[in-house]
């Protein structure tokens, strides 16, 4: 995705990237032939046994494995452009595809590219009243239990507690990580890492 404000207008103009190069590569190479792109997914799911596994190690193991993601098995290969029949039926062959995963694409093989759009362009653009392209911003709520860690444990002891992110706040998972890390009786705390910010507070503890 590329984009740019146009500051006198007060407007924003993006173009997908592979519409710039279809659109300017073959003059830049005297070229007769419109260019055509293709995208391949792989598979990134993988397992692993830790039964045996130094607990310490389980994070070098798992930035191990994966950074070999990107040598998954192929299991989708998206195309742009009036490719021949034998080419797709040549790369289906070599990549092991069915041919319901090779995919003609509707438009762009780069609409992950509007994130940026969303996420980047100013607010005073981006929210407009009469044509916003963000959804307001979500309030998540602390649960009324979780405003008051010391009594936590008393309200965990009377009911089970369901945390819904993002519409409860995370705020009430650190707040009860907070009140376990002050506990005396609590000997040991155990979570399941998984995509935590660099920066999040349950990791202080």
């Amino acid at each position: 995705m590329v984009w740019g404000m146009n500051e006198k207008e007060d407007a924003i103009y993006f173009f997908f990237l592979d519409d710039l190069l279809a659109t300017y590569l073959s003059p830049s190479f005297s070229s007769s032939w419109s260019p055509g792109f293709v995208r391949l997914t792989r598979d990134g799911d993988f397992t692993m046994d830790f039964q045996d596994t130094d607990p310490e190690s389980i994070p070098d193991v798992m930035m191990t494995r994966l950074g070999t993601r990107e040598k998954g098995r192929p299991i989708r290969l998206q195309y742009e452009g009036d490719f021949p029949q034998g080419f797709l039926h040549k790369a289906q062959v070599v990549l092991k595809l069915s041919r319901h995963e090779l995919f003609p694409a509707p438009t762009s093989l780069c609409l992950q590219g509007l994130w940026a759009v969303v996420n980047q362009v100013p607010d005073h653009i981006a929210n407009k009243k009469d044509n916003s392209i963000r959804y307001p911003a979500l309030q998540s709520k602390v649960p009324e239990p979780f405003n008051n860690p010391v009594n936590i444990f008393e309200k965990l002891r009377e009911r089970d507690y369901l945390l819904h992110h993002p519409y409860d706040s995370f705020d009430a998972f650190v707040e009860w990580m907070r009140a376990a890390a002050e506990d005396k009786e609590v000997i040991r705390i155990e979570q399941t890492v998984y995509r935590m910010d660099a920066v999040s507070p349950s990791l202080i503890f």
